[in-house]
Order: C-alpha cells, then structure tokens, then sequence
C-alpha cells in the first residue's frame, strides 16, 4: 500500500505534536522548565486534529465559536481543543510548579526547626545538668550553715536574732495560713477563755479557700518594743452584718471581740489585770477598742 503525501504529513504531525506535548510536560514537572501551558495545548490540539482529520472519519460539521469568532472543519477542532486543554494544562502546570518552587522552602525551614530542635534538648539537657549542681551546693551549703549554727553560743548576737525571728514567726518561721490586719476590743460578756466573735466577713476574708477548721486563729501583737504577743483563739461566734457593730459600709472600730484574759496577754501595757471579766486598765487608758492586731488563720489540728 502506498501512501499519500499527505498521510505522511499528517503521520508526522500527528507523532511530532504528540512527543513534544509529552516532552514539555515531562519537562516543565519533572525538570523546572516553564513552558506556557498555551503551548502545551497548541500541539497537543494538533495531535487530536490530526487523529479526528485523518483516522477517526473526518471533522464534517465541527466548529469553535467565541463570541462573534466562529471557525469549521478541522481549524474549529484545533481551535476548540487548544482552548479547552490551555485551561486544564494551565491549571496543572501551575500546582506543579507551585510545588516546585515551594519544596526547597520547605525542605530548608524543616531543616531548621531540626536544628533548633536539637539545640533545644541540648539546652534542657544542661539546665538538668546545672539545676542538679546547684541542688548539690545548695545542699552542701545548708549543711554547713546548720552546722556552724550548732558551734555557736547561746549569747550570740545571730543566735538571739534567730530566736526573736521564730518567737515573732517571721519568715520563714511563720505558723499561720494566712493573716490579714484588723481592729480588736474588748467583750466583758463573754465567759469562756481563748474564744473570740467575728465579724463575719472578716472571717470569710481570713479563711476563704483554706483547709482548716476555720474557727482557730492566731492573734498577734507587735508591741513597741519590738516583742511579739500572740494569743491562740477558738471562734465562739460571728456577728452578722446587718449588725450595728460590724457594717459592710462605713466606719468600724473593731473586727474581732476578745475576752478579758487574752486581752491580758495581748496588752499588758493597756491592762493591769482582770477583776473577773473585767479588765483593770493601767493608769490614764480606758479601752483598747480600736488597737491593732493581726489575725493568723492556723492549719487543722
């Protein structure tokens, strides 16, 4: 069988327009090429026309529009494939290529939170080392110091320091959970030693969220000359708000009733003694309404 001119033509179009659509989209994937996807579709459009023309019957009755543009025949199916495929070639080459270009990016910021990676367990492998040093000269450290404690004499001037920190419960000797500042007076009426009545937001305030009782509590005084008086108390009742004594609003003079005994302990320079319940105040005081105090919410028993 002999072939035409035209067959070999239209074999060699068909063959040519195949492998380079093949070759550019091999290329612009795999080798970072741009070829424009229009160019893509032009000979890959080629190849169709050339399939449809020559092996397939024909292209009688086809034709492209767009707009007022309107081609036949074997243009219109040149035409109509070159449009159709540019936007799906277009579209591919461009996830491709938008792959493509972002790979290295990505490989080299993963590289880099590796190093940091690295270099973070690295440091949290020395700050253990350095946390366990310093635990270990701390310890040494404490050691020696409760040591040379023990060496010293009972008239020493840190010693005597020492001592006043804990009989005042200075930090870090402080027996209470909490203490807040208030006002005291003296309640003749009550009989029982070591109770104490509250106004009932004082005592929220002191024992909010604490583990305790809540009705224990450490009175202490800070006197002039520097001592600590402290009188360790039970709750023998609180006094409600709506309460004249204890309002939410306003003045107060006190927060907190004692009884005369602990009144004693608390201000022997303010009271003599107690006649009974009654208290017999030094020379030129009449109350101690009003004194300040701080009150010490102590743990559970």
């Amino acid at each position: 069988m002999k072939l035409k001119i035209e067959d070999v033509v239209i074999c060699l179009a068909l063959l040519m327009s195949f492998s380079t659509t093949l070759l550019m989209a091999i290329a612009n994937e795999s080798w970072g090429t741009h070829f424009p996807s229009s160019l893509i579709a032009f000979f890959a459009a080629v190849c169709v026309a050339a399939l449809i023309y020559r092996f397939l019957g024909g292209s009688e009755g086809s034709e492209f529009r767009m707009g007022v543009l309107k081609v036949t025949g074997s243009a219109g199916i040149l035409f109509g494939a070159t449009w159709l495929l540019g936007d799906r070639i277009r579209e591919e080459s461009a996830l491709y290529r938008t792959e493509s270009e972002y790979r290295p990016a990505l490989e080299a910021k993963q590289a880099i939170v590796t190093r940091l990676t690295d270099a973070n367990v690295a440091l949290e492998d020395k700050a253990q080392r350095l946390e366990a040093r310093v635990a270990e000269l701390s310890a040494a450290h404490s050691g020696y110091t409760v040591e040379q404690i023990r060496r010293m004499k009972a008239d020493d001037g840190f010693v005597s320091t020492i001592r006043r920190m804990v009989a005042n419960e200075d930090e870090p000797f402080r027996q209470t959970l909490r203490e807040v500042p208030a006002r005291v007076t003296l309640n003749d009426a009550m009989t029982n030693m070591n109770v104490y009545r509250i106004c009932i937001d004082t005592q929220e305030t002191l024992f909010r969220d604490l583990e305790t009782q809540k009705d224990r509590l450490r009175i202490r005084r800070n006197s002039g000359d520097g001592d600590t008086r402290v009188a360790d108390v039970v709750r023998g009742g609180t006094i409600t708000p709506d309460a004249s004594v204890c309002p939410t609003s306003g003045p107060r003079t006190f927060d907190i009733q004692i009884t005369c005994a602990d009144a004693v302990t608390l201000f022997p320079d303010r009271i003599e003694l107690c006649a009974g319940l009654k208290p017999v105040y030094q020379s030129g005081v009449s109350t101690i309404r009003g004194e300040r105090v701080t009150l010490g919410a102590l743990p559970p028993r």
